[in-house]
């Protein structure tokens, strides 16, 4: 199993242990997942904190604006 395929499984393993309700959140967060951007946690707290809009999310990320507090998922 190449890198990439252990940390979608991981990825994937954590999305569903999570059983989000929300459709739309699922499906950016495996858009993100899909994009490369394997950190579960990170993804999450930027798409809530940024109201779901994945735009900004990924934009975050690009420009490398994510803070230490995006490592812990607060609901």
């Amino acid at each position: 199993m190449s890198e990439d395929d252990r940390l979608k499984r991981t990825y994937m393993e954590e999305l569903e242990a999570a059983q989000i309700k929300d459709n739309l959140l699922n499906e950016n967060l495996k858009y993100m997942m899909n994009m490369g951007y394997y950190n579960y946690k990170i993804n999450y707290n930027l798409l809530v904190r940024n109201k779901n809009d994945l735009i900004v999310s990924i934009n975050k990320l690009c420009n490398n604006i994510v803070t230490d507090s995006m490592f812990e998922i607060k609901k």
